[in-house]
């Protein structure tokens, strides 16, 4: 196997590829609807149940 001759490119260049590459890397992908949904309800439920429970707590006689 022979190899290839590494490709010389300007300081520039190598930033530019760099760049290109973290914002690959780092994009945000969203979830489909249904899976979003499966974790945003629990999360729904869970602020639900702990301002009903603080709510709750704040109105017991001292």
């Amino acid at each position: 196997m022979t190899q290839k001759k590494k490709e010389k490119i300007s300081y520039q260049e190598y930033e530019r590829l760099k760049d290109k590459e973290l914002k690959q890397k780092f994009k945000i992908h969203f979830y489909p609807w249904p899976v979003l949904v499966a974790m945003l309800i629990p999360l729904a439920l869970l602020i639900y149940m702990m301002v009903y429970y603080f709510s709750g707590v704040w109105r017991l006689p001292e």
